[in-house]
């Protein structure tokens, strides 16, 4: 059985996660309006994550590490 680990997020994980979210309904209820622009760019996510209180993670699953 696969289990999902935690690890910290790369800011290669943004494209595969900004990915997730087809149309701009979904994208603003996974967002919670965040984010100016729809669909949002990778560089966009690292300025959310710039902040000093912030320590994002990434969820993954299987030895390769597939982002979840």
């Amino acid at each position: 059985m696969k289990q999902m680990q935690l690890r910290p997020f790369h800011p290669d994980d943004a494209k595969t996660i900004l990915s997730w979210c087809k149309d701009r309904q979904a994208f603003r209820l996974w967002s919670a309006d965040r984010y100016k622009d729809f669909p949002a760019q990778p560089e966009d996510m690292m300025e959310q994550y710039n902040g000093d209180n912030m320590y994002p993670f990434t969820a993954t699953v299987g030895s390769r590490g597939t982002v979840l």
